[in-house]
């Protein structure tokens, strides 16, 4: 009877062992069948998630973000034509300095472009990306009436840095044909698949001071909001080249122009009549422009031709360089002339 008792007790024993090993085996099996799920909240400033484009950015928050200082060549996507290899070296360029980065943004006035993406001058720290890009020549000037006169000169002289030493989509070998927008219009395309909000046009009375984080060392730009005739696309380019006609000029009157300095501005000018063709401003004014910039290349000419000449020889191209300096002189006249038609 004893025996039996034992038998039982361990019969009792190891069923219960079982049973406790089966059971925590099933609840095992459900936790891996249904893993509890974490969810991950940023925190902090929202920083640089993406980059679509080389003017494009996108952060963690979903925002957008479009440059307001550069237009950067055309990204090849959702199936549609680009400007390759510009576009992804523009855009590898701004991955490079932005990703995982906090912004701020000189809205100069805008809350949104057309788009409904915010828009303002983007700056990295102390490092104004806008400017970056366009003096390294993976960009152009974006024209863009709100953009302030200050902003403005100072990336029309980084854009003309990047032309005159041939970076990026200045290259001699391998110059861009179609500035990103002439390009956009040639071929049909928009900067976004949304429709355009035209309520981006009434900008606020003071800039906004809304920014994605705030830097006291970054640099910003007066509010002096331009809004001349002249500012319309398809005559920037011209102004552009008038500009450093006219900066030729100046030096020639104050004697203070070389060889090698006239050559230098004669190269920056010849890229900007390159642009201005592109951009197919009025006839008349291009044809004045082009004959200054005619006669600042023949002018060249005759500087390198007087340096190695005789007496009587520089005496007589001395005499044909002030006749040249005259046709440059009446033709920069004649264009500020029909500029100044077209304004009215």
């Amino acid at each position: 009877m004893r025996n039996l008792l034992i038998i039982i007790g361990l019969l009792v024993s190891i069923n219960f062992t079982f049973i406790n090993t089966f059971a925590q085996k099933k609840a095992n099996k459900r936790k891996v069948e249904n893993p509890e799920t974490t969810t991950t909240i940023p925190t902090g400033p929202p920083t640089v998630s993406k980059v679509i484009n080389g003017d494009l950015l996108q952060l963690t928050n979903g925002e957008l973000v479009r440059l307001m200082g550069a237009d950067t060549p055309v990204m090849p996507l959702n199936g549609k034509i680009g400007q390759e290899p510009w576009a992804s070296q523009a855009k590898t360029f701004t991955e490079r300095l932005s990703m995982g980065k906090e912004l701020t943004i000189n809205s100069l006035g805008l809350t949104s472009d057309e788009y409904g993406r915010r828009i303002g001058l983007v700056y990295i720290g102390e490092l104004w990306l806008d400017y970056e890009l366009v003096k390294e020549g993976f960009a152009v000037v974006q024209n863009n009436r709100y953009l302030d006169n200050k902003s403005k000169q100072l990336l029309l002289d980084a854009q003309s840095e990047a032309l005159t030493f041939g970076r990026g989509i200045w290259q001699t070998d391998n110059r861009i044909p179609l500035p990103p927008k002439e390009f956009r219009a040639a071929n049909g395309l928009s900067e976004s698949d949304k429709p355009k909000d035209e309520s981006w046009k009434f900008i606020t009375t003071k800039p906004s001071t809304k920014t994605v984080t705030t830097s006291n060392n970054a640099s910003s730009s007066s509010n002096n909001v331009t809004d001349p005739s002249t500012n319309e696309s398809k005559y920037v380019y011209a102004i552009d080249l008038l500009e450093t006609l006219k900066q030729v000029q100046g030096r020639l009157d104050s004697g203070g122009l070389g060889t090698s300095e006239l050559a230098k501005l004669i190269n920056i000018a010849d890229g900007k009549a390159q642009a201005m063709v592109s951009n197919k401003t009025d006839p008349l004014l291009a044809k004045c422009l082009r004959e200054a910039l005619d006669a600042y290349k023949v002018l060249l000419d005759g500087f390198k031709k007087r340096e190695v000449s005789k007496d009587e020889e520089r005496v007589r191209l001395s005499k044909l360089i002030s006749d040249i300096i005259e046709i440059a002189d009446k033709a920069i006249a004649d264009s500020e002339n029909r500029l100044a038609k077209i304004n009215k």
